[in-house]
């Protein structure tokens, strides 16, 4: 991917999966597996849901803005809509959604502004045999684990 490709929908439940999808289509172009395919359509779904759900009133329309560039050896996606700001941190809201993204991505930088909150999600891309992905220690994948039951405790607790 040479150059930043932008893509607007309406702030509806109906547009998550296009946007979504369209988020998907350059990932798979740039090399991602199938299983972070997966990893950036759950991340992307889960920030554009946000800016469905908590950006504008019901009685006001608005947009979100989607864009996905190649940074590097990052894919970088942007999430933005333009309405009011209820949280100034993502950790205020108090749902697992955004620490999902944040443990599925290699970068994630929320900002909520007086104009709007724009979520900004990296993405490794693959990399070439030269420069091997370091291995995940036992110490990260025991410590995933853990937060991944734990998580699935809590959910099946509150059903």
């Amino acid at each position: 991917m040479t150059s930043t490709v932008h893509v607007t929908g309406d702030a509806r439940p109906e547009c998550i999966r296009p946007l979504r999808n369209v988020v998907a289509s350059l990932a798979r172009d740039e090399g991602l597996t199938d299983a972070q395919v997966y990893d950036v359509k759950l991340c992307v779904s889960e920030a554009i849901t946000n800016a469905v759900k908590h950006a504008y009133p019901e009685s006001e329309p608005g947009t979100v803005d989607v864009s996905v560039e190649e940074v590097g050896d990052m894919l970088a996606v942007v999430v933005a809509d333009h309405g009011h700001v209820r949280k100034k941190s993502w950790k205020e809201h108090g749902g697992f959604g955004l620490a999902w993204v944040e443990r599925l991505t290699h970068g994630l930088t929320f900002t909520a502004a007086s104009d709007g909150t724009t979520v900004e999600m990296l993405f490794l891309l693959p990399r070439t045999r030269e420069t091997p992905a370091p291995p995940v220690s036992a110490r990260d994948a025991v410590r995933l684990s853990q937060d991944l039951s734990q998580a699935w405790l809590l959910a099946a607790g509150s059903s």
